[in-house]
């Protein structure tokens, strides 16, 4: 039987539309995109993480490779993995440059991490309210993304918008549906903007944003990368239908300038 991603109806294996909601249907994932635990028959939520079945592509055969080519290390393993990196990596007492490296990769690289996060969310709240022009914007701050009906837009979002990323890499969004499902508008990221751009999924980094430029709508010089190397696109844009493009632009020079 096959799960509508729509509507959650269950149709038979032969249907091609949902007899409810006249979706196109697809088969259904044999790996969860979520965590990649193998799933038996067709449940609407994984059993191991809970994530949503019902929403997002079939990643079928990428997890499948990740998953069945690459087993899980024993404990024996990870503990010779350890004292492997600990002979690698051995210091000596006296050694003072050492000491202070050590001293800043454990104590502050990682406080740095989460305050760059923290410090975008902050001015998501601050400019996302003054970018919309008729849409519909929320963040992940307060726990908001926790929520059901906004849990369900995240997870729309995440199959319709954004490529390959988690949930909790989503700090926050400019919803542009009619519906405030999810499905279409701008999806701010841990490390950069992710929009559709004509038939295809555009994320770009925070970190080119110094190159970005606005006329009549705004301008980003993107690179994408290949199974081989990085290769030019080109300009990619975003008009000034659903938001206001100074302010948009004034918030993406402020989180380039954190980054």
């Amino acid at each position: 039987m096959k799960i509508c991603q729509n509507c959650g109806h269950e149709n038979t294996d032969s249907g091609k539309f949902c007899e409810e909601c006249g979706t196109k249907l697809v088969e259904a994932p044999k790996f969860c995109p979520e965590c990649g635990i193998k799933l038996e028959g067709t449940p609407k939520f994984c059993p191991e993480c809970g994530f949503s079945l019902l929403s997002g592509e079939n990643n079928d055969e990428d997890y499948s490779t990740e998953y069945e080519d690459n087993s899980y290390e024993t404990d024996d393993e990870v503990e010779d993995t350890y004292e492997s990196e600990d002979e690698d990596y051995s210091y000596s007492e006296d050694d003072s440059e050492s000491d202070d490296y050590e001293e800043y990769v454990d104590e502050d690289s990682y406080e740095d991490d989460e305050s760059v996060e923290d410090r975008i969310v902050s001015l998501l709240d601050e400019y996302l309210p003054k970018i919309c022009k008729g849409c519909t914007w929320y963040t992940k701050s307060g726990g908001t993304f926790d929520k059901p009906e906004y849990r369900t837009r995240i997870e729309n979002a995440r199959s319709k918008i954004v490529y390959n990323r988690s949930a909790s890499e989503i700090l926050g969004m400019l919803d542009i549906t009619i519906f405030k499902n999810g499905k279409d508008g701008l999806v701010f990221l841990t490390d950069g903007i992710s929009f559709d751009y004509g038939f295809s999924k555009v994320t770009v980094p925070y970190t080119q944003m110094g190159d970005m430029f606005l006329d009549k709508a705004l301008h980003f010089q993107h690179w994408i990368e290949n199974k081989n190397n990085s290769a030019w696109k080109g300009d990619v844009t975003i008009d000034g239908i659903y938001y206001n493009l100074s302010t948009l632009k004034d918030c993406l020079e402020e989180i380039y300038a954190i980054i």
